[in-house]
């Protein structure tokens, strides 16, 4: 307005007084240097509030995935000392399956004593019955062999005193021709009488023969039967005897392996137990002391030698639900893996804000530099500005 009353106007041309230009010039730098400066600090804070809600992002991310290391670490650990306890119970398992088996390996041990024993008693009881029987028998056949004899001297000698009679008397009737004849027909009787006697006698030795024999064939048979009855249960211990030896030797082989899974594990456990402090040092160092407190009161909660004995109590007092735990540690790894593929997808999305949040910050700044660039400029045209005036 000042300068519109300062100023003599003709048809075509203004007239513009120096000062009233100079006037106009300043007052046109110090409004294009306040917007610039307003501008200049609009966008310093629209900046810094952005760095501010991306350091806010990124401390909130980096918590995430602490605490996603965390959760996964102590699924791991439970895991692996899940594991330890199913080895445990199936060494636990093993050794009541081979007490077991001793146990029957024992008693069948004694029920083959006691069927062997038995048979033996049944067997002996049997002979020495059967020996009786003979002994009887033998008695019965000499005593009748000793009354046949006696039986049979005396009608010899009642026969010889009934034929001496009778030769006497017929000697003394007739001593004629017929006495040779008479002699001859007694001697003939005579001889058939002792070839009868014979007879008789041999036919009882016989069956006494007989008799004996078929004693002696029934007790051969029965021996032979014990003896196969023997071989019977001789086969049946030795069957057991290897079936035990090849239970033993399957458990033992069993139990070896299992130890070999379990020292595996434990070198996993120390393996990741080293691990874990190698990464929680490298955290440690990069980290404040406020995190350095609470991983430390973390590392000393999660104490081993504590959570194992609080899992070996749990697994003594939870020894009955075993096959569920079998079922809950397949879905806990594959939560485990569906969780690492989770921490994994969530460190690509910060790792890819992080690369947004970075090209953001350098347009920001490519944007800063352009308008301190073009304020220079316009610093530059005003000064020349002037320079032209004052000329």
């Amino acid at each position: 307005s000042s300068t519109g009353l300062n100023t003599s106007r003709t048809s075509d041309i203004y007239c513009i007084r120096r000062s009233d230009l100079e006037l106009c010039l300043k007052e046109l730098g110090t409004r294009l240097m306040q917007r610039e400066r307003d501008n200049y600090t609009n966008y310093s804070y629209y900046y810094e509030s952005l760095l501010f809600n991306t350091r806010q992002l990124v401390g909130l991310r980096e918590n995430e995935i602490k605490s996603l290391r965390s959760q996964v670490q102590d699924q791991q650990f439970t895991v692996e000392v899940e594991s330890q306890l199913l080895t445990l119970s199936t060494y636990f398992d093993l050794i009541n399956e081979l007490i077991h088996l001793r146990t029957v390996n024992a008693q069948l041990q004694n029920d083959k004593q006691l069927r062997f024993d038995k048979e033996l008693h049944r067997i002996r009881d049997r002979f020495q019955s059967i020996n009786e029987q003979l002994l009887n028998t033998n008695l019965l056949l000499r005593s009748r062999f000793e009354q046949y004899r006696e039986q049979l001297y005396n009608s010899t000698i009642t026969i010889i005193q009934q034929i001496r009679t009778e030769i006497y008397t017929m000697a003394r009737a007739k001593l004629t021709s017929d006495a040779k004849s008479i002699i001859d027909q007694q001697h003939t009787v005579q001889t058939k009488l002792i070839h009868s006697l014979q007879d008789e006698i041999h036919r009882n030795e016989d069956k006494h023969m007989s008799e004996t024999y078929q004693h002696e064939r029934t007790w051969q048979k029965e021996q032979i039967e014990l003896e196969k009855t023997i071989g019977q249960l001789q086969y049946e211990l030795n069957r057991y005897q290897k079936r035990y030896v090849y239970k033993t030797t399957q458990q033992i082989e069993e139990i070896q392996t299992l130890k070999k899974s379990n020292n595996y594990l434990r070198k996993r456990i120390v393996s990741n137990e080293n691990q874990y402090k190698k990464i929680f040092e490298t955290e440690n160092k990069s980290e404040n002391k406020a995190n350095l407190e609470r991983d430390d009161d973390l590392r000393q909660a999660i104490n081993q030698k504590q959570i194992i004995e609080t899992r070996l109590r749990w697994m003594q007092e939870q020894s009955n639900q075993l096959a569920l735990k079998d079922h809950e540690l397949e879905k806990k790894t594959s939560e485990y893996e569906r969780e690492n593929r989770a921490m994994r997808l969530s460190q690509t999305y910060v790792k890819r804000d992080l690369l947004q949040t970075k090209k953001k910050l350098e347009q920001e700044r490519t944007l800063k530099i352009d308008a301190f660039q073009q304020v220079e400029t316009l610093r530059t045209n005003l000064n020349e500005l002037e320079e032209e005036f004052e000329q």
